[in-house]
C-alpha cells in the first residue's frame, strides 16, 4: 500500500491542452490531498476528475497510476472505458432525432424495428422509445455480457427474456433494451450508433479520442470478447498497448489482492456501455450538459427536448450500493430514473447523474442543474462497488455548494466493509450446509453434452480432467465444481467468477435432460457426450 501511496501522482492540464482556461478554485483547494487519502482508502491504482463550473473547466486532472506496479501516471488524457455513462450518449443522440423530427419519444418500438417483439404480445405493441430510455419495461438483466453475439441478435433474443415485474410499473435495469434503443436510432439514421455517437456529438463536441473501439488500444488477442467471456491467455499490461496510447489498466480484487485483469469488450450493446474516453474530453461533453444543449454558442439539442431527459419516468427504489448511499442521506426524498439519468434530491438540489462500471473500471457523471455544475470521475479500481467515483462526486458537491463536508470515503467505506461481512456470513451459512462425502450419482461423463437456450444459445459440458467445463460458444466459460450429490457450482473464468448455484434434471430414464444455472436459467439437452 505504501508503494502506491509513493507512486500517486498529480498531473495538471495546462489549458491549451484543455482549450478552456483551467483554474484551481476555492471549494476545491482540499481536494487534492483528499484524493490522495480516497485511493489508499479504496486501494485504487489511479483515477481522474474534472469538474465544469458554468462554461469553464474548473479542475482537469489525474491522479495515482495507470498499472498498479509501474510508474506511468494517470494524466487527464488518459483513457477509460466508462461504462453505463454511455446511456446518457443514448439519450442525447435520440434527443437530436426528436429534435428533426424523425422520431418521438413515444414512439412505439416496433414502429421503428418491425422485427422487435417481447415475451408479451400486449408489451411489445405498447413498449415505446421512452420505455426503453427509462428501464421501465418489466425486464431484468444483461444476458448479452455472457455472449459475444451481434447486437442484432442481442435484441432479437430480448423476447425470450421473462418479466419481472409488471410492465411501467418502476424502474428495473436492462442493458438489452438499451441495446434495442441504439438499434432504433441506428435504423432511424441509416448509420450504426458509433457512427451517429461520431457525426453528432463526439466531433462536434471536439471529443476525438474519444471512441468504442477496444482495437484503437489493444490487439483483439490482449480482451476479453465479452464481460464474462474467458480471460486472454496472458493477463495484458500498459506495455501491451498500442504505442501512443494513453491508456489505464483495469483492477479488481481478488481475495484480499488488487489485480490487473484485461479490457473487455461490451460492443453487442454498443449503446449500453462501450464508450472509452477521458475526461479532458468528457469535461466538453459536461459543457453541453451544464448549458442544456448548448456548446460554444451552438444548439445541439433543444432545451426542452433536453430537460425531458431529466424529468422522472421510473420509480428508483434504491437497492445495492446506491441503497448505502441513501442510508446516508436521510435528506434525500426521492430517487428516480429519467432518460438515461439517474436523479434524486441532496441538500435541497437537484442531483442528475449515472455511473459505469465496466470490469476493472468505474465511472462518474453528474449535474447539479441549479448550480451549473457537472462532474466526471473515472478510476481504473473495481471493488465491486460503484463508490469511490460516487464519494468523489459528492464531496466536490458539498465543497461548491458551500455545505459542511462529509467524509464520503470512510462513511461509503464503513457501508461496504458491512455489507461484505453480510455476503461472508451468508456464503458461511451455504457452506456449513454443505453435504461432505457425496458423489454424483452418474459418472460425469453422463452429464456431458451440448445444451441449448434460446438467450444464450449453445452450451457444451464436457469431462476435463476430473472434472467438468461448461462454456457457451462464442461466450462466458468456467468450471463446474461439484458441490454435494448432483448439485454443481458454476465458476466462471472471468472478471466475476461468481459460483453459480447448477442443477441437473434426468427423464424418468435417468438421462439428463436439462441443466439450470442459478440466475441464467435453463438449458436443454440437444445432444450427447460431445
Amino acid at each position: 500500500m505504501k508503494r502506491i501511496i509513493r507512486s500517486l501522482t498529480l498531473v495538471w492540464v495546462s489549458s491549451a491542452t484543455a482549450g478552456l482556461a483551467v483554474a484551481q478554485t476555492d471549494p476545491l483547494a482540499e481536494f487534492d490531498a483528499y484524493v490522495v487519502r480516497s485511493l489508499a482508502h479504496w486501494r485504487v491504482p489511479g483515477v481522474a476528475v474534472a469538474v465544469v463550473r458554468g462554461d469553464s473547466v474548473v479542475l482537469a486532472r489525474g491522479y495515482g497510476v495507470k498499472e498498479l506496479g509501474r510508474a506511468e501516471p494517470v494524466t487527464a488524457r488518459t483513457m477509460f472505458e466508462i461504462g453505463s455513462t454511455t446511456k446518457a450518449f443514448s439519450a442525447a443522440l435520440l434527443a437530436m432525432l426528436v429534435d428533426e423530427g424523425t422520431l418521438s419519444w413515444d414512439d412505439r418500438v416496433t414502429a421503428r424495428l418491425p422485427g422487435f417483439e417481447l415475451h408479451d404480445p400486449f408489451v411489445t405493441r405498447e413498449v415505446t422509445i421512452r420505455d426503453l430510455l427509462s428501464h421501465r419495461t418489466g425486464l431484468v438483466g444483461g444476458f448479452n455480457a455472457y455472449t459475444s453475439v451481434s447486437r442484432a441478435e442481442v435484441t432479437r433474443r430480448i423476447r425470450f427474456l421473462d418479466p419481472v415485474i409488471p410492465f411501467r410499473s418502476r424502474y428495473e435495469y436492462s442493458n438489452p433494451l438499451y441495446a434495442a434503443a441504439g438499434e432504433v436510432a441506428a435504423a432511424a439514421t441509416g448509420m450504426p450508433w458509433e457512427r451517429l455517437l461520431e457525426t453528432r456529438i463526439t466531433r462536434p463536441l471536439g471529443m476525438l479520442e474519444t471512441t468504442t473501439d477496444i482495437t484503437r488500444f489493444f490487439d483483439s488477442t490482449r480482451f476479453a470478447r465479452c464481460f464474462y467471456c474467458a480471460f486472454p491467455a496472458r493477463t495484458p499490461s500498459i506495455s501491451d498497448a498500442v504505442p501512443g496510447t494513453d491508456v489505464a489498466m483495469p483492477h479488481q480484487l481478488r481475495g484480499d489482492s488488487v489485480r490487473v485483469i484485461p479490457w473487455q469488450s461490451y460492443d453487442n450493446a454498443v449503446s449500453a456501455g462501450s464508450v472509452i474516453s477521458n475526461v479532458t474530453e468528457m469535461a466538453q461533453w459536461l459543457r453541453l450538459l451544464v448549458n442544456e444543449g448548448r456548446h460554444d454558442g451552438r444548439e445541439l439539442i433543444r432545451r426542452s427536448t433536453f430537460r425531458e431527459m431529466h424529468r422522472p419516468q421510473a420509480v428508483l427504489i434504491p437497492t445495492g450500493w446506491i441503497a448505502m448511499v441513501d442510508s446516508l442521506s436521510p435528506s434525500t426524498h426521492f430517487w428516480q430514473y429519467g432518460l438515461g439519468w439517474r436523479m434524486n434530491d441532496y441538500r435541497g438540489r437537484k442531483i442528475v447523474w449515472h455511473t459505469g462500471g465496466i470490469a476493472g473500471f468505474l465511472a462518474y457523471v453528474g449535474l447539479v442543474p441549479e448550480e451549473r455544475l457537472g462532474i466526471v470521475v473515472l478510476s481504473n479500481g473495481d471493488l465491486g462497488y460503484e463508490l469511490l467515483p460516487q464519494s468523489l462526486a459528492l464531496r466536490i458537491t458539498d465543497l461548491h455548494l458551500g455545505a459542511p463536508v462529509r467524509d464520503w470515503t470512510s462513511e461509503l467505506a464503513a457501508a461496504m466493509a458491512a455489507d461484505r461481512r453480510r455476503q461472508a456470513a451468508a456464503e458461511a451459512r451455504l457452506v456449513a450446509g454443505r453435504v461432505s462425502g457425496t458423489t454424483p450419482s452418474r459418472p460425469l461423463a453422463r452429464f456431458a453434452g451440448t445444451y441449448g437456450s434460446n438467450l444464450y444459445g449453445d452450451a457444451v459440458v464436457a469431462v476435463v480432467g476430473e472434472g467438468l467445463r461448461f462454456r457457451i460458444q462464442g461466450g462466458a466459460e468456467g468450471s463446474l465444481r461439484h458441490w454435494h450429490y448432483d448439485l454443481f457450482r458454476l465458476h466462471l473464468d472471468a472478471s466475476n467468477p461468481g459460483g453459480f448455484f447448477t442443477t441437473f434434471e434426468t427423464d424418468p430414464r435417468g438421462e439428463v435432460v436439462r441443466l439450470t444455472v442459478a440466475g441464467l436459467g435453463p438449458f436443454d439437452r440437444r445432444s450427447g457426450v460431445p
